[in-house]
């Protein structure tokens, strides 16, 4: 499965066994130390609030739908159809290699390069 995105940029969610943080020897930016988030309660910056409301949105809707593996399903099966209609297209052609295309970035041209901009 792809990575999906949880949210817009400026989140990152961090899960780790707070014994591996204690086992942590190496002097690391404050930034980049989950020992002192972990003793902040994830409060040692400003929380990007957009950032995580959007996120809970969306962990929502995942949840609605049935989660990670339905999801996943459900995006095969869309990718599957796009992928189709423009391997039967006698205007489109894909870019990737079948075993290299992504289910989440479709690439495509038109034949006909002229007609790409009455296309889009």
């Amino acid at each position: 499965m792809q990575a999906p995105n949880m949210g817009p940029a400026g989140l990152t969610l961090v899960i780790v066994k707070k014994a591996l943080l204690q086992a942590i020897q190496n002097l690391v930016p404050s930034m980049s130390d989950y020992r002192i988030y972990d003793s902040h309660n994830s409060m040692f910056n400003t929380p990007p609030v957009f950032s995580i409301y959007v996120a809970m949105l969306n962990l929502r809707w995942l949840k609605e739908m049935g989660g990670v593996k339905q999801a996943e399903q459900k995006n095969i099966a869309k990718a599957n159809l796009l992928y189709d209609a423009i391997d039967r297209s006698n205007c489109f052609y894909g870019l990737a290699d079948k075993a290299d295309r992504s289910r989440m970035n479709i690439t495509f041209k038109m034949y006909n390069r002229e007609r790409e901009t009455e296309f889009c």
